[in-house]
């Protein structure tokens, strides 16, 4: 009886030992290992579906951006197919990057942040150096304008944000169908905002748990600039640095109308002759309808009663091809990371921009055949087997042995 009462109060010295090296675990996980602990919140979290994003898509017939404020929404947005200046990604083109760091310069005043910036390559966030809500003072809104956002979205109003806008739509939450649900789930949680010796909650776990209750706010900018326009003046720089500091310090009005080609980029006609000092009253006579916008395709349709050059805001890529009418034109890089498209002569013309990169069908063809290799011992495998099935069968006949 005795040896058997000794083993009952080992078995519970163990248990209790393990107990609490689990509860050290957990304190140290939630404590130290935030950012890992952060990683267990399900995803879902973030894909929630709006159907104001979804109206906000269809009533658009142009193509068009949002920004995301706070992040809350960013992945909802993505997830009806909308069109995002912001986000994270393994790939980033280094010209986008580089115009995406003139948005949120205001807010890189230190050599932390920018280190931060530079360093995590992957993100793109509006304002992921802002401490305070004063959102339109930490973000460069022309040029955020310039690469055709319309909208940009939060979780909550935001008075500054409001005053750059036409319009501001809130979508209904849960918070206006489920009050008395709402109301209890929020005052349990800012209780527990407030009891800071439990162990792992803090105001980032009450606050994503609050996610689902959020509401949309969706704020509808000042003139934003469409994503295919035309620009009567251009200027030549003589470098990147030299075009991106030109760009942050321009105003709205110039960024508009401007299109800034760095030296080694720039074509090599005397483009200031032909396109500078061209009178704005008889240049905002031009027309441009865009009549097809696709990822690899876009056509558009131009009545000139001057040159122009039209800019479309998506990244510039060598494997882009153009033509007018019929013809080929060189596409330019513009504003350091945009498309450019110059247009010497007045008149009617179908533009048409497509990605065009050969290699991609060799690619195709080698998946396919490493496919077929993969493959091959089980491709074998069983013709052998089928063919065996209806293979006749031979019978073998004894030797006859003659006896002597």
């Amino acid at each position: 009886m005795q040896s058997i009462g000794k083993q009952n109060l080992t078995v519970r010295i163990w248990l209790l030992i393990i107990i609490i090296i689990l509860f050290v675990v957990f304190i140290i996980q939630a404590k130290l290992f935030r950012a890992y602990y952060r990683e267990k919140y399900p995803c879902k979290l973030f894909f929630n579906d709006h159907p104001a994003l979804k109206n906000l898509k269809e009533d658009n017939a142009t193509p068009f951006r949002v920004g995301a404020i706070k992040r809350k929404h960013l992945m909802s947005i993505q997830k009806v197919g909308i069109e995002t200046v912001d986000g994270r990604g393994p790939l980033f083109n280094i010209f986008y990057k580089n115009y995406f760091r003139l948005i949120i310069g205001p807010q890189l005043k230190s050599e932390e942040s920018r280190n931060i910036f530079n360093y995590y390559w992957y993100n793109l966030y509006l304002d992921g150096f802002v401490e305070d809500d004063d959102i339109h003072e930490n973000i460069n809104i022309p040029l955020l304008l310039l690469i055709n956002t319309k909208y940009l979205i939060s979780h909550e109003y935001n008075e500054s944000i409001a005053l750059i806008s036409k319009n501001v739509i809130k979508s209904l939450n849960n918070e206006e169908t489920f009050p008395l649900i709402y109301q209890f789930i929020n005052k349990v949680l800012l209780r527990l905002k407030g009891f800071k010796t439990l162990p792992g909650l803090d105001k980032t776990i009450i606050d994503r748990f609050m996610f689902r209750f959020y509401p949309i706010y969706i704020y509808e900018l000042n003139d934003p600039v469409e994503r295919g326009y035309l620009a009567r003046n251009v200027k030549i720089l003589s470098s990147d640095d030299e075009t991106l500091n030109t760009l942050s310090m321009a105003s709205y009005g110039n960024l508009k109308e401007t299109a800034c080609f760095s030296g080694k980029d720039a074509p090599s006609i005397d483009l200031l002759d032909i396109y500078n000092g061209i009178p704005s009253k008889v240049f905002d006579e031009n027309i441009i309808n865009i009549i097809h916008y696709s990822p690899d395709k876009i056509v558009y349709n131009v009545s000139l009663r001057t040159p122009a050059v039209l800019i479309i805001s998506n990244n510039y890529h060598p494997k882009w091809k153009a033509s007018v009418d019929g013809v080929k034109k060189k596409i330019y890089r513009v504003n350091h990371t945009f498309q450019s498209v110059l247009l010497e002569k007045t008149g009617a013309y179908e533009i048409i921009l497509e990605f065009k990169d050969n290699k991609l069908w060799w690619l195709h063809g080698f998946i396919l055949l490493g496919a077929v290799l993969i493959n091959l011992p089980l491709i074998l495998y069983f013709t052998y087997n089928a063919s065996s099935r209806f293979r006749p069968v031979v019978k073998r006949q004894k030797p006859v042995v003659k006896s002597q």
